[in-house]
């Protein structure tokens, strides 16, 4: 079976409730659990209100949980 998933871009990103449920997931889905490399994906134009980004990061590095990030360009950057 394969399983696809369209990604539609609607308005800012919200980096910093993305990596909380990101951690979330991984602290709570068995499966993720289960996973001997725990690593998220972020997608992001950069275009995102300013947090304390510090805390979440640190528990995800100290949880094992790796992120890599993508930027991805819109017409406002270019």
């Amino acid at each position: 079976m394969r399983v696809r998933i369209r990604l539609i871009a609607d308005g800012g990103t919200r980096i910093h409730p993305s990596l909380e449920l990101a951690d979330r997931m991984f602290q709570l889905d068995p499966r993720a659990q289960a996973c001997a490399i725990k690593h998220a994906v972020l997608l992001s134009d950069g275009d995102a209100p300013p947090a304390d980004y510090e805390p979440i990061i640190r528990h995800m590095v100290e949880s094992g949980i790796t992120v890599s990030t993508v930027c991805v360009s819109g017409a406002k950057f270019d």
